[in-house]
């Protein structure tokens, strides 16, 4: 009996000397990861023009703002401009209208979006339509122009205003 124990014993120590040997190190690792996702944004930053235009001095080739178009993949995107007055006319002509509906006149203007004269359609326009192009870091900059104030019919007088909004969509 004092035999088995003795190489019981025996085998026990040699068992934990094994793995304790196989499972001590000086280095281990970690392996860590991240997913990053196909990602777009837009943004706009306005200049004071955007919102002092002077009607009296017939304002053309005004730079209203600029918009940065940022995308991370090769995929593209496109960039959607929306007038508030022309979307609610479901015109294909942008067109300021009296800030506090004093009014019912209306004042047509042209833009431009990255030096191409912007074309709505039911007051939507797509600006830009990419593919195959990284926009990172800064992004793809783009000025935002009005070109041309239409006036030819005397408004009454007042405040009038619309508002531009750009979208930005993934491909």
């Amino acid at each position: 009996m004092r035999k088995v124990f003795r190489v019981f014993l025996i085998t026990a120590v040699i068992a934990v000397s094994a793995v304790y040997s196989v499972s001590a190190s000086n280095t281990a690792t970690l392996n860590i990861q991240v997913t990053v996702p196909k990602t777009v944004a837009i943004s706009v930053e306005s200049t004071s023009y955007a919102e002092n235009l002077d009607f009296s001095d017939d304002p053309r080739d005004v730079h209203l703002g600029t918009v940065r178009e940022m995308s991370n993949s090769f995929d593209g995107y496109k960039v959607f401009l929306t007038s508030e007055n022309a979307s609610s006319d479901q015109s294909t002509h942008a067109f300021f209208a009296s800030s506090d509906g004093s009014s019912s006149a209306k004042i047509p203007y042209v833009l431009s979006y990255g030096g191409e004269v912007v074309n709505f359609d039911g007051g939507t326009a797509k600006v830009t339509d990419l593919t195959g192009t990284l926009a990172v870091g800064r992004g793809n900059e783009r000025e935002v122009r009005l070109v041309n104030l239409d006036r030819s019919a005397m408004p009454d007088p007042g405040a009038y205003s619309d508002t531009l909004t750009f979208t930005i969509a993934a491909n």
